[in-house]
């Protein structure tokens, strides 16, 4: 037989060995559904912000924040808003899209990247190495809402202790450090804040409620 002709039947040959395989690891996971793996990607949901009330917890809404201890989550002098909270041009995807939080830089990242700290007293609901836009990614659970800190470098935290409780943390514990990972044109804080609306978490504004705690956030710098 001419070469030409014995590749085309081992090519045609190993096709067939791939479906077969194929065929068979399907109908095998379909015997056996506790091998079927799901996964699942973490989307938080957007709602329309109902319409403000005088003493509301912020211009948007009429969810006020609990009385606890918060801090600012990026420990740093010289930390400044690059993209505030609403409609923009993604500088990812180059189209206008929803930003559902805020972006706080620095002004000289070469001097090392701010420790970022927890907003407030919680634990560890999620915490991604490598998320696949968020890129090293936490998320907080406060009990009464949520925080969200992604792009990280680096993260001193886990989701579980080893006796497998949720890793607690304090209002100001350093959680990671500023970065530049994911989806991201520099280095950054992307945070997000939710409050939980009958059980339901809502995404907020940041800065219409971190404002009514935070003196830094009263004149914030957008650049």
């Amino acid at each position: 037989m001419k070469e030409e002709n014995i590749l085309f039947l081992l090519v045609g040959l190993f096709g067939l060995i791939l479906t077969a395989t194929g065929i068979g690891v399907y109908f095998y996971i379909n015997e056996h559904p506790e091998l079927d793996v799901e996964t699942f990607e973490y989307d938080p949901r957007i709602y329309e912000l109902p319409e403000p009330k005088t003493n509301a917890g912020g211009s948007e809404s009429l969810i006020e924040l609990p009385e606890v201890t918060f801090a600012f989550p990026v420990d740093s002098d010289d930390w400044y808003i690059t993209s505030p909270w609403g409609k923009r041009v993604s500088p990812i995807y180059g189209f206008v899209a929803h930003h559902d939080g805020v972006d706080i830089s620095i002004d000289d990242p070469r001097r090392g990247m701010p420790q970022i700290v927890a907003i407030a007293d919680g634990y560890i609901e999620h915490h991604w190495y490598n998320h696949k836009t968020k890129g090293r990614y936490i998320i907080v659970n406060h009990g009464w809402g949520r925080s969200h800190y992604a792009h990280l470098s680096t993260s001193y935290i886990h989701e579980r202790n080893p006796d497998g409780s949720p890793w607690q943390v304090q209002a100001g514990e350093v959680i990671g450090r500023m970065g530049n990972t994911g989806l991201s044109d520099g280095a950054h804080l992307h945070f997000e804040l939710e409050l939980f609306m009958d059980g339901v978490p809502m995404l907020v504004n940041p800065m219409l409620y971190l404002e009514e705690v935070l003196t830094e956030w009263e004149a914030y710098d957008v650049r």
